[in-house]
């Protein structure tokens, strides 16, 4: 299927026809779309996914550029599987062609001035649309997950890059790992409260030290506390 026939339109009706059908079979094992109507669908939502991928990969190339000045400091990217994209429309309904993150750049970078160099960089660019910015460092997530994201229009399609520090990173590839491996997906809402506030403690800690500041002992001790207080977790069957 050509762009030139994925309309706006079309899109979010397959979108939802998948999302309708997805919440069918959870809740009665069954569901009522025709299955050509979903394979059509399906056919639709691929052919979304794929039309990210030339934007996807131009954008990341001309990050390269902007952080050359940072050894070993590698942009990665990545495009939304079906299956999470359907997961994301569950959980935050609306239209998948207004999805920011369908095709989505990550950079790692060592401090938060760093960070936010680059965004600058990337917001005075010409040729570089920025429709949106997300402060997550100053603003984190009630889970506790710092970074900054910046949507880019590039061609009609919206490509988000995610900018993190290391510690930042570190932190979010902890809470990758226990939603993998144990289940406790806390990025999803998914997780044991214990276990979230472990974590969103654990980011605090890690923002001060990440300032040089002297941490807290009052911070120290309410983390210890969390740790102390949390399940012990069961690793999923692989």
């Amino acid at each position: 299927m050509g762009d030139d026939a994925l309309t706006k339109g079309l899109v979010n009706r397959a979108g939802a026809l998948l999302v309708r059908a997805d919440q069918e079979g959870r809740e009665t094992g069954l569901t009522t779309v025709d299955p050509a109507d979903y394979e059509a669908a399906v056919r639709v939502v691929d052919a979304w996914r794929a039309s990210h991928a030339r934007p996807l990969q131009a954008t990341n190339a001309n990050l390269y550029y902007y952080v050359r000045d940072y050894p070993g400091c590698h942009p990665t990217q990545r495009t939304k599987k079906l299956a999470t994209i359907i997961d994301k429309l569950q959980r935050h309904p609306g239209d998948l062609a207004r999805m920011e993150d369908i095709g989505g750049c990550r950079i790692v970078l060592p401090t938060v001035a760093a960070v936010d160099d680059l965004a600058d960089r990337l917001k005075g660019q010409d040729g570089w649309e920025i429709v949106r910015l997300r402060d997550y460092i100053r603003r984190p997530k009630d889970d506790g997950y710092r970074a900054l994201h910046l949507v880019r229009l590039y061609r009609d399609r919206r490509i988000e890059i995610q900018v993190r520090t290391t510690l930042q990173d570190m932190w979010a590839n902890r809470v990758e790992h226990i939603g993998r491996d144990y289940g406790q997906e806390i990025k999803f809402g998914r997780a044991d409260g214990e276990v979230v506030e472990y974590h969103r403690l654990l980011s605090d800690l890690l923002a001060v030290e990440e300032k040089g500041g002297r941490i807290p002992q009052d911070l120290v001790q309410e983390l210890q506390r969390a740790a102390d207080s949390l399940p012990a977790l069961r690793r999923r069957n692989v």
